[in-house]
């Protein structure tokens, strides 16, 4: 049902509170554009007041109003709260039944990049509310509420009208911005759904052809019901047959229906077309993965689906809203509607549990445009803007990788310097996601490398850059310890856990889907033995509740003059991201030496107040909770009581310290450092070459480095080695 449209400024207590928003449009609209962000001391606040005599905080006279059918009063009531204790008004005006003139003033918050000629108060979409203690005060106290401008009030997504709104708003980016891919088929996945039967689906292989598909990127699960309806190799030449809708979970339903309302044939979701006990095929389809969702027409996303068996939940109550005629409606032709809960968006999806997973990252990068499924509203988002059936288009900013990667043929032009900065982001936001088997990685990840590598011209190996990849290693760590390993099923519906741990044990010592013994062999060993190299960001432990792995702060700059490390061969078996090694020449430290390095920082920086550890130098081990500021004790104490000395000391092999370079941190530009990386060995070679494993990595202030340290390394020679 539609909200109640006011017929005047009838009202006594609301009345001139629309009269207030037809000056505001009137007169203050046309002199210049809100901003964006709420700042009182901005000179262009646009705002406007409304003074209500009623008695705080519980406001009985608006709320009888509002309980006697305004919808304007019901709608201030909902989104107005008082804080029990504030000086409202002036307490010489207050009458006998303590009601005080309550000055309510309202800050437009606007967007600047929205189609402004369709919305009813053109870039304005909020109303933040505050109270003044009088009507000529200027400074804003504490917010009350937030109001939100709409131009449509139909809350239900899957309405008939908001549905052709969709497929208009796909079909326009699809045939008008440059920078999204076109109308063209495209290749087709190895399988699809087709959803044109009714009540049944058909699993139809569709490899070679072109074709026009949806996607499905969606939260799995780990129930019974949505385990029993993966595609498996006994099932697979069953469901070509057909696939009853009722067997599958509510989510996977939900989409089809969505497929089929945007009049779009197939679909792909990952947990129905790819084999999922079949190793052989689902390592070479999660390869592919990304090219699939980048193929797709649109991506569906039900950001409030939290498993595959929680559905879509659409059918959640009206909000309160309510409709305002104006002289807005002769430029924008709609009426203005106000609503007190905002309509699903930016924030609804950054705080989603689809937004929590690894796998989804590279999905929504991937994507050729994502269709959000909210409560009561969809959102179409593309790489030139949002679309909304609640309000209008709104453009981005400017060309942001960190929010869709290129399409194929599209060369990314950023600066060497933001490239580098949007790649950092990107992996810091990667690591602060959920993946139950750290096999995943690689593979949810392999997607945005791929992209990337294809649009900078730049190879990406391992999660670093090859043209930086001495740099990189010494640049990345873990904020903190991962938390203990723990032994259950995979959340993911396309994880390698998925056929890891959930397949029931056959007989049968081939697989049934590619038929060869080796498939079902590796399909049915467990993941503990997976490693990816050490001096990679991908095989450390963060977790996503760790904050991730900060490359955007902790990064070096390129290192250009003084003693160095050097890159001799990266070396590589058929493209197994697990089997990579970097052969390198440097100078290396015995173990005595850094920890001479660690005392010296240590002493130095008591010696010298108002010095920090970054200041001193700063030491960090991969698997440790606590940054090794040499030593964090605030007094002297015997070298035996140094907790960070002992935490180097105890490391069994021996750690050495290789000297990668000399160079900035990015983030501190104004001091170079001595970038040391700590390694122990592995006790085996690669031919005649001893390897090594990273354990951490140690920065000094190059004006604080110890005179004997730097007279070893000028004297020494370099030494090779390989880093696994």
């Amino acid at each position: 049902m539609n909200p109640p449209v006011d017929q005047g400024e009838d009202c006594a207590i609301c009345g001139t509170f629309v009269a207030a928003l037809k000056t505001l449009y009137s007169k203050t609209l046309r002199s210049g554009i809100a901003p964006k962000r709420f700042d009182p001391k901005c000179p262009r606040w646009h705002h406007f007041d409304w003074t209500l005599r009623d008695r705080p905080p519980s406001l009985p006279r608006l709320s009888k109003s509002a309980r006697s059918g305004c919808p304007r009063c019901a709608l201030l009531k909902s989104a107005i709260v008082l804080p029990r204790r504030h000086p409202f008004g002036n307490a010489s005006g207050a009458s006998g039944t303590g009601e005080k003139p309550i000055t309510l003033r309202f800050y437009c918050i606007g967007n600047p990049r929205i189609t402004k000629t369709q919305m009813p108060l053109k870039d304005i979409q909020e109303l933040f509310i505050t109270v003044a203690a009088s009507a000529t005060e200027t400074s804003p106290k504490s917010g009350l509420g937030t109001l939100h401008v709409l131009r449509s009030d139909d809350f239900a997504p899957f309405s008939d009208a908001n549905v052709k709104l969709a497929r208009d708003a796909i079909d326009g980016c699809v045939k008008i911005h440059q920078s999204c891919p076109g109308p063209e088929p495209t290749p087709a996945p190895l399988r699809l759904l087709n959803v044109m039967h009714g009540d049944h689906v058909k699993l139809e292989k569709t490899d070679g052809k072109n074709v026009t598909y949806a996607a499905l990127s969606y939260c799995w699960g780990s129930s019974k019901a949505a385990e029993s309806a993966r595609t498996m190799a006994d099932n697979v030449n069953e469901r070509a047959d057909g696939l009853a809708l009722t067997s599958l979970p509510k989510t996977l339903r939900d989409a089809i229906a969505v497929t089929r309302l945007l009049k779009i044939r197939y679909l792909w979701i990952d947990a129905l077309c790819i084999v999922q006990d079949c190793q052989r095929e689902w390592t070479s389809e999660a390869q592919k993965m990304m090219e699939y969702y980048g193929h797709a027409r649109v991506t569906i996303v039900p950001v409030e689906a939290d498993s595959a068996d929680s559905g879509m939940r659409t059918d959640r109550g009206t909000p309160v809203s309510c409709r305002v005629r104006g002289p807005w409606n002769s430029h924008c032709g709609s009426d203005l509607v106000l609503s007190g809960n905002p309509p699903g968006g930016k924030k609804s999806i950054a705080h989603s549990a689809w937004n929590k997973r690894g796998w989804t990252y590279q999905e929504r990068l991937n994507s050729s445009r994502i269709l959000y499924i909210f409560g009561h509203n969809m959102t179409l988002e593309c790489r030139e803007g949002f679309w909304d059936t609640l309000t209008t288009w709104s453009t981005h900013k400017r060309e942001d990788w960190s929010r869709f990667l290129p399409t194929t043929g599209t060369e990314m032009s950023q600066t060497l310097e933001r490239l580098n900065r949007d790649w950092f982001w990107l992996v810091q936001c990667y690591t602060e996601r959920r993946l139950s088997n750290p096999k995943d990685r690689w593979f949810a990840f392999s997607g945005i490398s791929h992209a990337f590598s294809r649009g900078s011209g730049r190879d990406v190996i391992a999660g670093l850059w090859k043209d930086r990849i001495l740099e990189d290693i010494v640049s990345w760590r873990c904020r903190r310890k991962a938390p203990r390993k723990r032994s259950r099923k995979s959340s993911l519906g396309h994880s390698a856990a998925s056929f890891r741990h959930g397949i029931p044990p056959v007989n049968s010592p081939h697989c049934f889907n590619c038929g060869t013994a080796e498939c079902r062999s590796s399909a049915s060993e467990t993941p503990e033995g997976f490693s990816l190299p050490s001096w990679t960001w991908l095989g450390t432990q963060w977790s996503d509740k760790s904050g991730g792995v900060p490359l955007s702060k902790t990064a070096i700059e390129q290192i250009k003059e003084g003693p160095r490390s050097h890159l001799l061969d990266i070396i590589a078996a058929d493209g197994d991201v697990q089997c990579v090694k970097l052969k390198i020449s440097g100078l290396i430290l015995p173990r005595n030496m850094v920890l001479d390095l660690l005392a010296h920082s240590r002493d130095l920086e008591l010696s010298i107040q108002g010095l920090g550890p970054r200041d001193t130098g700063v030491a960090y081990l991969d698997d440790s909770y606590d940054t090794m500021y040499s030593c964090r004790c605030k007094v002297a104490h015997s070298t035996a009581d140094c907790g960070s000395r002992n935490a180097v000391l105890e490391l069994s092999p021996p750690v050495k310290a290789i000297l990668i370079g000399i160079a900035r941190f990015q983030a501190i530009p104004d001091a170079s450092y001595w970038h040391f990386l700590l390694i122990q060995p592995t006790g085996s070679q690669q031919d005649g070459v001893d390897e090594y494993h990273r354990v951490g990595t140690m920065h000094f202030p190059a004006d604080h480095v110890p005179k004997d340290v730097e007279d070893r390394l000028n004297i020494q020679k370099a030494k090779t080695f390989v880093l696994v």
